[in-house]
Formats: structure tokens, sequence, C-alpha cells
């Protein structure tokens, strides 16, 4: 989604963990649920500061209270007014010494979930707000099933997902589905689109099974995000699912496909020079440096929704700066730096680690829609000019978005909360592509 680096503050910092002491008793999980309920109500009805009050110490000390107020505004500027209180969503141990609370919050334009983050002794630690529709009445189509997995990374992180494949399959053809950035459920859920579920469904219907799960940033936040990088947010779990969908009974094993979404279509090609697929697909993608990406997402948002002065776009060109003097740097000195609220090692490690394109030779199908206004016109010459070898089918569709859904042409993120699903033409260019390769 879209990086406003004026007043942008991610969950995705480092969050200090309060430890405890030998002796120390360990919190129940009521205790905890009923201290999470407490402050969530709060935030959810807009007192920022009785909540941030009622939260712990420890929390108070890994948030600052401006961050505690911009990780709820920034995450909901298009929620609309508060409606109802939808409960106790979920709770679980993401570890031994973490424990997680999800309430839910009804409001007029989407439904949000506030997750609080507890270590075992009842402290908080931090919390994340996620959009939840909570009216949404999509039913999966007939015909077809989806099964859960999940399984441990090498680090211990344990990630959730879905195959989604037609009834009775056989030897048919696959498709791992790789999200753009943020922390996104398997349905990449934004706004009220899930281009995941969506995409994963279509293909279904067309005699194609696929793999699609929660990013890590999903399942924990409290990862250690001073070394974030590409690897940490994307490569290790998507090697390790491609390996577990090669192995299902009713997948053709020759026949796997890497799809990725916006950045996750830079990372389709990283992996496929590991994994060796029969095929790249891209959606909305871009072969530019990252953080070229987020400069130009910043400057438009400017230009276009007039919510700056000049100090913003003077605050533009300094994070552009610090970018451009990357490629000069160690890893060392860019992991010293913040950029577009992004640390530095994650641009550098990109840079550092940036596939060749023009060593690919395999089918790859490129798609984009002509209202994007995430991806540019650069971006597209970028990827054209990358796969110069590759067996190239490119397809672009008038009228879509980013998110391959109709557009308004908005030019904001306001688009992603009508109720919209993936264009069919999308869904089955795709289905051909990969039924002809």
């Amino acid at each position: 989604m879209l990086k406003r680096i004026i007043t942008l503050v991610l969950v995705l910092s480092m969050l200090i963990t309060a430890t405890g002491c030998v002796g120390r008793e360990k919190a129940s999980e009521e205790e905890m649920c009923e201290l999470a309920k407490t402050m969530t109500d709060l935030i959810a009805k807009g007192d920022l500061e009785a909540a941030y009050d009622a939260s712990t110490v420890s929390l108070q000390y890994s948030m600052q209270y401006i961050v505690f107020e911009d990780t709820w505004n920034l995450n909901t500027d298009y929620c609309g007014e508060y409606v109802a209180d939808m409960g106790l969503q979920a709770t679980r141990w993401d570890s031994e010494s973490t424990f997680l609370v999800d309430y839910g919050y009804d409001f007029s334009n989407i439904g949000v979930i506030i997750r609080v983050f507890f270590n075992e002794y009842g402290e908080m630690t931090s919390y994340s707000v996620r959009y939840n529709d909570f009216h949404d009445e999509y039913e999966m189509p007939a015909g077809i099933v989806e099964e859960e997995f999940s399984f441990v990374n090498v680090d211990g992180t344990t990630m959730h997902g879905a195959f989604c494949y037609p009834e009775g399959a056989e030897n048919v053809p696959a498709v791992m589905l790789i999200p753009g950035s943020g922390a996104l459920h398997m349905d990449s859920p934004y706004g009220h689109l899930k281009i995941m579920r969506d995409i994963a469904h279509g293909l279904a219907e067309q005699g194609i099974a696929t793999l699609r799960m929660n990013k890590r940033t999903y399942e924990n936040t409290q990862n250690d995000f001073i070394s974030f990088c590409q690897e940490l947010e994307f490569t290790r779990d998507y090697t390790m699912a491609y390996e577990l969908l090669k192995t299902q009974p009713y997948v053709d094993a020759d026949k796997l496909f890497i799809l990725g979404h916006s950045v996750g279509g830079k990372i389709a090609a990283r992996l496929d020079s590991e994994l060796d697929s029969a095929g790249i697909i891209v959606l909305s993608g871009t072969n530019r440096p990252l953080w070229e990406l987020h400069y130009d997402q910043n400057y438009n948002y400017v230009q276009v929704n007039g919510a700056s002065s000049i100090d913003d776009l003077s605050n533009l060109e300094q994070e552009r700066q610090k970018a451009v003097r990357l490629k000069n740097q160690t890893f060392l000195d860019a992991a010293e730096e913040t950029i577009f609220n992004y640390n530095g090692f994650y641009y550098w490690e990109e840079i550092d680690t940036q596939p060749d394109l023009t060593l690919i030779t395999k089918p790859v199908l490129l798609i984009r829609g002509l209202k994007d206004y995430q991806t540019y016109e650069a971006d597209w010459q970028s990827l054209l000019e990358g796969y110069v070898n590759a067996q190239l089918v490119t397809k672009e569709f008038e009228g879509l978005g980013h998110m391959m859904t109709e557009s308004d042409g908005s030019q904001n993120p306001s688009e992603y909360f009508h109720r919209l699903n993936v264009d069919e033409a999308v869904i089955n260019t795709i289905a051909e592509f990969v039924k002809s390769n």
C-alpha cells in the first residue's frame, strides 16, 4: 500500500519486549483478554490518551504516545465512523512467551481488528491494526476445495496458509501466490478487496491449484525488524511453501508457476532463480529499486491529494538522497538509516540481491491495469526491458487499478473500499498462460 513518509509510523519497527525475572507469576489468558478489551474499546472509540494510560508500562516503554496514536490514525483514515463492538475474534500463543489477543470493531466503511501483544507475565508489548470486512457476503464457488496448512520455518515462525484446487483434481498445474507489501493475511485484503482469494478461487474453477499464505508480518509482528529485509519478509517462507506445494498429490510438479503481485513480482523473479519454476506471472509489478517506487508513490500522493507543504517535499528529497547513497554504503551503515520509514538495510539488501532478469528465458506473463496509481510507466518499462530474453506475454487492462479491480480513478486508497472482485478477464488471462505452458 501507499507509503507516506511524512506521518507514517509502522508497527514494523523494533518492538521492545519486557523481560521477566525468576519467580514472577505468569498471567492467565483471561486476565490478558480483559486488559486488552479495556484498551481496545478506548482506542476504537477514539479516546487514545485514555487507552494509552490504560495500557501497561511495558507498552508505554516500547511505544511513545505519538507512535501509539499514529498506529491507529494512519491505519484507519478511511474506516469512517464507529458503529459497533464485534467482540473477541481470536487468541493464541504465538510462542512460549508471546500471547496475541484480537478484538474486532465495526465502522461505517470497514471494520478493524486490533491485535494486542503480551508477554507471558501479562505485560503488553505492542498493538497493531488491520482492516476486516465483517459484512463480506462472499461465498466460495462450488466445485473447489480449500485446505488449510501450516509449517514451522527454520527460525521457529509458524506459517499458515491454504491450498485451493478443483474437486477430484489429479495432476493439475499449480501456482504459488506471493502478495505485495504490508502485514497481509493469505487473502491479501486491502480494504474490501481480496486479490489473492479471488485469484485462487478463480483459477481453481479453471482446473488450476494454488497456494497462498499469511505473511510473517501478519503471523508475528514482533520479528527483528532492525535487520528486516526481503530475505526475511518473503524468501525463506515462500521457498519452503513452494517445496510443500510440489509434494501435493494432485499437483503436476513439472507445472508449478510463481505469481507475484506488486513487490511480490520482484520476489517471484528472485525465488525463481533458486526454484526454477515453469513460468513467472507478475501483476502490477516493477523491476526498479523499491526506494525509487516508494519515492514516486509519496511524491504522487503529495501532488494529487494536496495534503502537503513545501516542508513535506523537502523531506521527500532528503529521503531520496539517503537512498541514493546506499549503493556506496556497507550493510552496517545502511542499517543505521531510516528511509521512507523502512530500515535502510531493507533497500540495501534488495540492491545486493537483485536478480538479472535478462538471464530468464522461460515463459513470463506481465499484467498491468492502466489506472494503477501505485506503479507507473517507468515500472512497466523496467519489466519489459528486464525480461527481454523471456518468452514474454504482456496484457494491459483499461479501467483496472493496482489490485486488478475496476478503478474509479480517485488516485488514493479510498478506491479500495468498494466491494469489488478481481476482474474475470485477468483470471482468464492467467489461466490461459498456465495451461499453455
